[in-house]
Order: structure tokens, then sequence, then C-alpha cells
């Protein structure tokens, strides 16, 4: 652990894209998507200005959190600080500012939702230990593959014949 690094906390831009992606791509216990795609990524700064946040050190990258809400609920992701800045109080402090910019939105802490690898234990313990609890639920998620494929769409039941 270092001691009294000196960073700052700027709102998330994409003037600085591919040091974000390359950022990502070297963090354990993160997975990209085409969520994080330039233009997605435009979408959703856009939609959740002032939500998102970056933490800089001697001009480089050592933290990141993606945050948005759907007008209900607020959600939070890649939420990663470079190993060798780690319990300093710097992912906190991203998530506490996105708890604030959620609240200004009318999204209050109970309604927030954090998706974390079920591999990624160190994040695991990090959330449990400001506060969030794991829910569990008795549900799945699905998403549609793109492009959609006319066969995904159709579901043929086949009755087995009795003998």
């Amino acid at each position: 652990m270092r001691e009294n690094t000196k960073y700052q906390i700027f709102e998330m831009k994409l003037d600085i894209y591919q040091e974000l992606l390359d950022f990502w791509q070297h963090t354990e216990g993160l997975r990209l998507s085409d969520d994080d795609s330039y233009e997605n990524l435009q979408t959703y700064f856009k939609r959740n200005p002032e939500l998102s946040f970056i933490a800089l050190a001697e001009n480089q990258i050592i933290g990141t959190i993606k945050c948005g809400h759907d007008g209900r609920r607020g959600y939070l992701h890649h939420l990663a600080v470079k190993k060798e800045f780690r319990k300093e109080g710097i992912a906190r402090e991203l998530v506490n500012r996105c708890l604030a910019g959620l609240e200004k939105n009318g999204i209050s802490d109970d309604k927030v939702r954090v998706f974390v690898l079920d591999t990624n234990q160190a994040a695991l313990n990090f959330w449990k230990h400001i506060g969030f609890a794991e829910q569990d639920y008795d549900y799945r998620t699905f998403q549609m593959h793109s492009p959609v494929e006319p066969e995904l769409h159709e579901i043929n039941i086949i009755k087995e014949e009795k003998k």
C-alpha cells in the first residue's frame, strides 16, 4: 500500500476512450462487452451525465466507475482501482460520488444495483465491506443475441408420440 497518494477524480469522458479500454482490459475481474464500445458509451454518458468517474494520479488512470440509472434504479459497473492503489479509499470515493449523483436524480441508495463477477472475490468482499448486501434471486437474465437469426425467434415443440 502506498501512503498519501495524490489523485484527482474527474467525470469520465470519451476523449480518453483508448486509455479507458486499456485500463479495463488489464484489470483482473472485469469483463468488457459490447456495452463498452465507443458508440455505446457515448449514448450511455449522454443519458447519464455527470455520473461516471475516473481517478487520475500523475495523469494515469488508477480508478474508474460507470454509473447510470433507468429512472427507478441505479446501476454501478466497472468499479476498478489499480492494485497498487487499493486500500486508500479511492474505490469508496468513486462509489460515494456515484451515490450522490444518483440521489440528485431521485435514486436512493437502497435502489442501487452492482454487477460483480462471481469469480471476483476481492470485489465481492469490497461491496459487502461498504454496506452492500448480496441479493440471491430465483431468476436468470437473458439477452437477445445480435444479429438476430430467425430461428432464435421460433420455438418448435415436438411432442413425443406415445408408443
